[in-house]
C-alpha cells in the first residue's frame, strides 16, 4: 500500500453500554473480558509498554503496543504492529465516562491513509468495529 502523508477521517463511535464502567473496562483491558466480545483468544500485560495480544487463530493475529492506560477513562492500543499489516500503525483509543451507573464509551480509530488503495482496509475495518462494538454493548 501506498501512502501520501494523507490522513482518512477516524473511525469514531460513541455509545452508552448499561454496565458500570469498571466492568466495561474489564471487558477492554483483560485478557478474560476481550475474549467475552472481540478475538477468540486474548492477553493484556496492563499499563504503558505494557500489550495487548489478539487472535482469530488465522492471519488475524495483533500484538499491540499499549501507549495509555488510565484505568475506568482511557485506554489506547497501536494497532497494525505484526508482519503483513499496514506499514504505518493506526492508534485506537477507548474512552470511558461513568453516567448514571452506565458506561458511556467513545472510541476512535485513526491512521488511515487517505489513498485509494487503503479504501479496502478502512471499510473493513469500520464494518469490523460496527460487528465488534455491538458484541461488546449486548
Amino acid at each position: 500500500m501506498t501512502t501520501t502523508g494523507k490522513q482518512r477521517a477516524p473511525i469514531e463511535t460513541t455509545m452508552t453500554i448499561h454496565a458500570p464502567v469498571d466492568a466495561v473496562w474489564e471487558a477492554l483491558c483483560t485478557g478474560e473480558g476481550l475474549a467475552s466480545w472481540f478475538p477468540l483468544e486474548a492477553r493484556v500485560k496492563p499499563g504503558v509498554g505494557g500489550t495487548v495480544f489478539t487472535s482469530w487463530r488465522n492471519e488475524f493475529v495483533f500484538d499491540m503496543p499499549i501507549m495509555a492506560w488510565e484505568p475506568n477513562k482511557h485506554v489506547r492500543w497501536q494497532w497494525g504492529a505484526h508482519e503483513g499489516d499496514a506499514p504505518a500503525p493506526s492508534v485506537v483509543d477507548f474512552y470511558l465516562e461513568s453516567k448514571g451507573g452506565d458506561t458511556v464509551l467513545r472510541m476512535v480509530h485513526h491512521g488511515f491513509s487517505a489513498d485509494a488503495d487503503w479504501d479496502e482496509m478502512y471499510n473493513g475495518t469500520v464494518r469490523g468495529w460496527d460487528f465488534e462494538l455491538n458484541s461488546l454493548k449486548t
